[in-house]
């Protein structure tokens, strides 16, 4: 949940698999939008890419997420 990052006080980290961008996001501002209470998991296909226009995203919790094999 959104709220459970919060909480833990660490980052959320959104990479596009089309082109690679990274981008940290605040979790804070992320809850304000979609809730408190919705999944992590879920945020992927409210996910675009403001490089690409891609909707395909990998969404990643903590302060240096792994970098996902290409």
């Amino acid at each position: 949940m959104i709220g459970d990052v919060i909480r833990q006080r660490v980052p959320l980290w959104v990479t596009c698999r089309a082109c690679g961008r990274r981008v940290r996001m605040d979790p804070g501002k992320v809850a304000d939008r979609v809730g408190y209470d919705v999944p992590v998991p879920s945020l992927v296909p409210k996910m675009r890419c403001t490089r690409c226009g891609g909707r395909n995203a990998d969404v990643a919790v903590g302060h240096y997420p792994r970098v996902a094999e290409r």
